[in-house]
């Protein structure tokens, strides 16, 4: 509770940051009485004023233009109804994920129903588990309808759930949280891997990563491909990858009819949340007017393995060279299709390792 007296100057700048809508109810002549109470984050209040005189008039006034610019003001006399500014309630509190394994951050975002006051508004947090810990207030910035913050959540041994509360005034909205203990995690880069046009009778090839982002090992059983012109390699099965650990699926296109074509992906692991990955493929088989087959040799020793090649090209003459291959080619030869009838070109091919580092040319 805040209580706002007749001296209303010397609480200029707590009224700043109290934002609520003050139904003020003439009838007659009347006065301000000697206080009145305000619940701090409340979206209205009531004050009857009696016998009003010229000073009161004056600190109604303040009150008024302060509690405007901060959230809004209405002012009812008689039947009539004057309403400036406009009163942002709490909508509601949602974390990006709701079901957590082992130690890990978390996202959440509070909103509200309308465009913070220019004071903004302060939004107290809550968690009703000691494994999760938020931050014990946040801002919503002036003019903004939300802000985000970061929980950070404790490993637990048996699966359990915390609820996560945001408060302003006597309003609240919660949402609660899955707590699961360590498990084994895979991740895939991508859901769906477009091989665009290809040449009928040639290969295109592109790459998906597998991580673990758990915190036990993971091992994948079992990788599956359908559609008759799509193929894997790259990886030997069962494969366990240590937490931290990835491994690359090397992707292959080879278009027999002309025509789209589509196939899937399908990834099984012991992993706690999704076992069973999809990854939808599509390509197109065309009939190429020209091409230009590069090949060449892998290095013959390397203290850094290879996990692929970037092909580059350029006008004959030029010096600016253009990545052709969308993903790493993991073969020594590639196919050049969108070459033009009488051109010439010059080609750079650049080995790369797992961490994205290419070679010199």
């Amino acid at each position: 509770m805040r209580q706002v007296s007749r001296r209303y100057g010397s609480y200029l700048n707590r009224l700043k940051r109290t934002c609520l809508n003050l139904n003020l109810k003439f009838e007659g002549r009347f006065r301000i009485p000697k206080s009145f109470r305000v619940l701090l984050g409340s979206t209205s209040t009531t004050a009857r004023l009696d016998r009003l005189h010229r000073a009161g008039m004056a600190a109604v006034l303040l009150v008024a233009v302060l509690l405007a610019g901060c959230g809004g003001i209405t002012v009812k006399n008689g039947s009539t109804t004057t309403t400036s500014g406009s009163s942002a309630a709490l909508q509601g509190v949602q974390c990006a994920s709701t079901t957590v394994f082992g130690s890990t951050p978390d996202s959440c975002t509070v909103s509200l129903t309308a465009a913070a006051p220019s004071a903004g508004v302060r939004v107290t947090l809550s968690s009703s588990n000691a494994a999760v810990a938020v931050p014990s207030s946040v801002t919503i910035p002036a003019g903004a309808t939300s802000v985000s913050f970061t929980i950070s959540i404790s490993a637990v041994t048996t699966a359990q759930s915390t609820t996560i509360n945001a408060t302003i005034g006597s309003v609240s909205a919660n949402v609660v949280i899955q707590l699961n203990p360590s498990a084994p995690m895979l991740t895939v880069n991508a859901t769906s891997v477009s091989f665009g046009s290809v040449p009928i009778s040639t290969t295109s090839t592109q790459s998906l990563t597998l991580a673990s982002i758990g915190s036990q090992p993971v091992t994948i059983s079992a990788i599956t491909v359908t559609g008759a012109d799509f193929s894997i390699t790259g990886v030997t099965l069962p494969a366990t990858l240590n937490p931290g650990q990835s491994a690359v699926v090397n992707l292959a296109f080879a278009p027999s009819v002309s025509g789209s074509e589509t196939g899937q992906l399908t990834i099984t692991s012991n992993s706690a949340a999704n076992p069973t990955d999809a990854v939808s493929l599509t390509g197109v088989g065309v009939v190429a007017a020209h091409s230009v087959t590069l090949t060449w040799n892998a290095p013959a020793s390397s203290p850094d393995p290879v996990a692929g090649y970037n092909v580059y090209r350029a006008a004959s003459g030029g010096t600016t060279y253009l990545l052709l291959n969308t993903g790493l080619d993991p073969l020594t030869t590639y196919m050049d299709y969108s070459v033009q009838s009488g051109a010439s070109y010059e080609y750079i091919v650049r080995s790369v390792d797992a961490s994205g580092v290419e070679s010199a040319p």
